[in-house]
């Protein structure tokens, strides 16, 4: 963050202040996450499982990623996207007290996130001529 970010804001910024700001950026990140997790009604157990259900979008990107090398980005990269939205859709939606399910049919909201990631990188590998030799 402080290579990509701060040394935009300040380009003449030597390393060993970069590293002194990455340090406080840490600690202040940690300190809201421990807030949030203080206040919030959600279980240690809870925010697990939605951490896991937001990372299990990476998956195809990195095992279809080793496979396919004539995989494009783009289809990889809205495939995350339109998964993390479903997944995140079904908690939200659960939460707002929508007639859906935290878990659908019994199936974690980042397992429909994942089916609906892996489907939208087919389709557009094959609307886009996708041939793996």
């Amino acid at each position: 963050i402080t290579k990509n970010i701060y040394s935009r804001f300040k380009p003449t910024v030597n390393q060993s202040n970069l590293t002194k700001m990455g340090k406080i950026l840490s600690w202040v990140i940690m300190a809201i996450a421990v807030y949030l997790a203080i206040i919030l009604p959600q279980t240690i157990w809870r925010l697990l499982e939605i951490k896991l259900e937001l990372l299990i979008q990476v998956a195809p990107a990195i095992f279809l990623g080793l496979y396919l090398k004539k995989l494009k980005s783009k289809s990889v990269f809205m495939g995350m996207i339109i998964g993390t939205l479903v997944a995140v859709s079904i908690m939200i939606t659960n939460k707002l007290g929508m007639n859906i399910p935290a878990k659908p049919w019994g199936i974690h909201a980042g397992v429909w996130g994942l089916m609906i990631n892996v489907s939208t990188i087919y389709f557009m590998e094959k609307l886009s001529g996708f041939k793996n030799k």
